[in-house]
């Protein structure tokens, strides 16, 4: 993407990278330190550590999904310069954190290596996300010409698949799963795929939604239905339940992910004409914004390295000190990684 400031949707996106990356962060320092025992303040954090891989999807669904893939040409640019990325990078980084937890971690199990090379199992625990964003991006042409073909159609399927996802996970949870209306509770990595794309359709939206006060008020209002919704499940559940049903094919993240980067871009825009009319600013944001996607594959290795070095002390100021260093950290090693000359461009996905 080209970095030109003109517009103020450019810094929006840097801020929002950058906020979406502390959360991830944020959510994972959470899930090392605070979950011995479960308490209200562990799921609290873990709530909103869990919206920011929803903000990535959509910031992706802004930049690609409105692109025109009506030709061949087109398509093989999408293909070469973003498909084909996203497939090397997810493969290069299975096979690095499989090697890195067989040797470093002192693991030594050949069958988990093996395992761990053919996506069988997680090497490092973020690695979910990058090996099913390929799943994800070769479904972005087909998505961006079903908008301009059939739009109503498309956003009809999305609304009423995200509606039904959703009771059903609720229903599901308040009953204790003796009951899920239509199977529409669909547990699994398609329910996940479909709300992903989902969130990118969102993002693809978004200049159109922020504009309106029709749309913003609906997306306000079914948060707040959904965090009544979730309410009324907290005092229901245990706190393990809670925990466990916090992840991204859940009404309670998805769409309140969606309100914080309409609230991002809102604001952002309104400070920018303000207050950040220096190209210094923008700058800086946008230096630290392209290397979120290297940051999100490192900082696992900092949270680890950290809390070897660190005593595990539990709350809330312990959560974001480990936080903010390893962000730091992560930053400063990718940084100076990409400097490297002919550094390969799949490694972090930088231009």
């Amino acid at each position: 993407m080209s970095r030109h400031y003109q517009h103020n949707h450019y810094l929006w996106i840097d801020v929002a990278r950058i906020f979406a990356i502390f959360l991830v962060i944020l959510n994972h320092v959470n899930e090392q330190i605070n979950v011995t025992p479960i308490t209200g303040k562990t799921i609290s954090i873990e709530f909103l550590g869990r919206l920011g891989v929803p903000i990535f999807l959509i910031l992706s669904g802004y930049l690609m999904i409105n692109r025109d893939y009506s030709n061949k040409i087109m398509i093989k640019k999408f293909a070469k310069h973003n498909l084909f990325s996203i497939v090397c990078s997810s493969l290069f980084w299975t096979a690095f954190f499989s090697v890195y937890s067989y040797l470093v971690l002192a693991n030594g199990d050949t069958d988990v290596l093996i395992k761990n090379l053919i996506f069988q199992q997680r090497s490092s625990p973020q690695m979910w996300y990058i090996q099913i964003l390929p799943i994800v991006y070769a479904f972005i042409p087909l998505i961006s010409v079903a908008k301009k073909t059939f739009p109503r159609y498309l956003n009809s399927i999305v609304i009423s698949g995200a509606t039904m996802l959703s009771i059903g996970s609720f229903v599901s949870a308040y009953t204790k799963g003796s009951f899920v209306p239509f199977q529409w509770n669909m547990s699994g990595s398609w329910a996940l795929v479909f709300i992903m794309l989902s969130l990118m359709l969102f993002g693809s939206y978004l200049d159109h939604i922020s504009r309106s006060k029709q749309y913003t008020s609906i997306i306000i209002i079914i948060a707040l239905i959904t965090l009544i919704a979730f309410g009324f499940l907290v005092y229901k559940s245990s706190k393990e339940e809670i925990m466990a049903s916090l992840w991204y094919d859940q009404a309670q993240i998805f769409v309140f992910g969606s309100l914080v980067v309409l609230g991002i871009k809102n604001i952002t825009t309104i400070c920018e004409a303000r207050f950040f009319k220096k190209e210094v600013y923008t700058h800086f944001f946008a230096s630290l914004g392209k290397l979120t996607y290297g940051v999100y594959i490192v900082h696992y290795i900092f949270i680890f390295i950290l809390l070897k070095l660190l005593p595990p002390i539990s709350g809330i100021k312990s959560t974001i000190l480990i936080t903010l260093t390893t962000l730091a950290l992560s930053l400063t090693s990718v940084q100076l990684v990409v400097k490297i000359p002919k550094l390969p461009r799949f490694l972090f996905l930088t231009k």
